[in-house]
């Protein structure tokens, strides 16, 4: 009975069970490398507490980056990470600025503790954002005017920084407005439109870890305007960032920023996400770019003519300081040269000069931008 029992067993066809088993094994396969896609359960949120780490953009990272595509590997375990920082995401209501971003469903971090401008320094500075069903908004700015009330400046047009849902090959675009005043003596104004297109998907690799990610490239084209005294400075300058996104992170595995001039893209700054290492951990005050180099002018007020520039070269760049008039005439040019990567440090006497406004235009590899600065000599 034994051996008859054996025998059929024996004889059973094993083909369609070895079909099925291959069927299984390619369902596994494909489902380890299908594609994610980025919803609003993917952004950061009220009490959110995220840490990143920042590095040099090196020739490496370079020859990662401006490759792409489906299924995708790209291999950034090589960073080392310079500095730190902790994002901190508070709900509306628990900052100084409730009353202007009102409701349960926005949430702001601290970008900066002081931007100095003298008696235009701004204060205790917030960014707003909300979560919405269909994207990820930016809503506006809060601040104190030298040390004053709070107050605030929402999008007259939002930000739309992510639209959901983020897919492999999806393309879209939107527009923004926004703008402070100061007292109705200085005014800024900034406009534009971002493009956003997934241009690749796969497994990114950092010192934080391994993910299944899309990549986002966003181009982002802005028109500002300063207004002071009468006087009008206006320039445009096109940003470009480009973000590594996983499921669960509420933040970029990594993030590249740059600028775009003339078609070429010169990157300017590379974070990631991380976990806790051995590096300064910056304040908001020393981590706030102001322009996409990290330019810090100190001090503002200039009081006794000397002014230090601080400020970050991701790569060598031809370099260019000029100092303008209230009325848009150029006073001096203070530095034309090219400089290696890395951070830089350069000081300026400003003698006989009258006291006032004026504004320290700054060119990178042709790409400008304009501080107030104030002279009180």
């Amino acid at each position: 009975m034994e051996k008859e029992l054996l025998k059929s067993l024996t004889s059973i066809n094993t083909k369609p069970m070895k079909e099925i088993l291959s069927l299984l094994a390619l369902l596994v396969s494909i489902q380890g490398i299908a594609q994610i896609t980025i919803s609003r359960d993917d952004m950061p949120r009220a009490d959110d507490t995220l840490r990143y780490s920042i590095s040099n953009v090196d020739a490496t990272s370079e020859a990662i980056y401006t490759q792409t595509g489906e299924n995708f590997s790209w291999d950034f375990t090589h960073l080392e990470p310079i500095q730190q920082r902790v994002a901190n995401y508070e709900r509306a209501w628990q900052t100084p600025y409730a009353l202007f971003f009102l409701g349960f469903d926005k949430y702001g971090t601290q970008i900066i503790d002081t931007l100095g401008f003298g008696e235009f320094a701004l204060t205790d500075v917030y960014d707003f954002y909300q979560v919405k069903e269909s994207a990820f908004e930016a809503e506006g700015r809060g601040f104190r005017i030298a040390g004053g009330i709070p107050t605030a400046a929402s999008f007259s047009d939002d930000d739309e920084i992510y639209q959901f849902p983020l897919t492999y090959g999806r393309v879209d675009s939107s527009t923004f407005a926004f703008e402070i005043g100061f007292q109705d003596i200085f005014n800024y104004q900034s406009q534009g439109y971002r493009i956003n297109r997934v241009d690749g998907w796969g497994k990114i690799s950092t010192p934080y870890g391994t993910f299944d990610c899309i990549r986002l490239v966003s181009d982002i084209v802005a028109f500002d305007t300063i207004q002071a005294q009468g006087f009008d400075l206006g320039f445009q300058q096109t940003r470009r960032e480009y973000k590594w996104l996983a499921n669960d992170e509420a933040y970029p595995i990594l993030q590249i920023n740059g600028l775009v001039n003339d078609g070429n893209f010169t990157p300017t700054t590379l974070r990631y996400r991380d976990d806790y290492r051995m590096v300064d951990l910056l304040s908001s005050t020393d981590e706030f770019l102001v322009g996409e180099y990290g330019v810090k002018i100190a001090p503002n007020p200039v009081l006794d003519g000397r002014v230090t520039v601080n400020y970050t070269l991701a790569k060598a760049a031809n370099v260019q300081f000029d100092l303008y008039s209230i009325d848009g005439k150029l006073v001096q040019q203070l530095l034309q040269e090219r400089q290696l990567g890395g951070k830089q440090q350069v000081y300026f006497q400003l003698v006989d000069l009258p006291k006032g406004l004026y504004f320290l235009r700054v060119q990178i590899d042709g790409q400008q931008q304009a501080f107030p600065l104030i002279l009180e000599n």
